[in-house]
């Protein structure tokens, strides 16, 4: 296995707190870091970093009136714009393991909160449960303290 990682930051919002019993609405992820992988470039000019975006249908119909304020994606909304939530998984599952190649993918967040959902979307709606980063995540605001602290992310 390679020792290079590529960091994606992901960010996910919801209808409510608890996977299974409220939905996950959309994902949003961009690459943080490459680690060691040079970034694409064509001509010498370096691209933009990768993103990621999926607004996701809701498989339950009930919504927490917070969490719909926090990210104003209406039910009608994404019933009308969201896609089907196996197709979001596994176009999201596609672009890391395309973006990382033969890297080791790091799922960093704020908390747990973004890998508690994607987890638990990526064991429902997965072709197969192949979560493509394994054990490797990291604390957004602990990886901010590590960097600025001088410990590095893994001290």
């Amino acid at each position: 296995m390679s020792s290079k990682e590529v960091w994606f930051s992901i960010d996910v919002e919801t209808n409510g707190s608890c996977p299974g019993l409220r939905s996950l609405v959309s994902i949003g992820a961009t690459v943080i870091d490459y680690g060691n992988i040079e970034l694409l470039t064509r001509d010498g000019v370096v691209h933009s970093r990768p993103q990621f975006y999926a607004e996701i249908k809701p498989h339950c119909g009930s919504v927490d009136p917070e969490a719909q304020a926090v990210h104003k994606l209406t039910p009608e909304h994404l019933e009308e714009y969201g896609q089907d939530a196996y197709r979001a998984v596994n176009a999201f599952v596609a672009w890391v393991k395309g973006t990382a190649g033969k890297a080791r993918p790091v799922f960093c967040s704020w908390g747990t909160f973004d890998w508690m959902w994607m987890g638990w979307y990526l064991e429902r709606y997965g072709k197969r449960y192949t979560y493509p980063f394994g054990p490797n995540s990291l604390d957004l605001k602990s990886l901010y303290l590590g960097l600025t602290k001088g410990g590095g992310w893994r001290a």
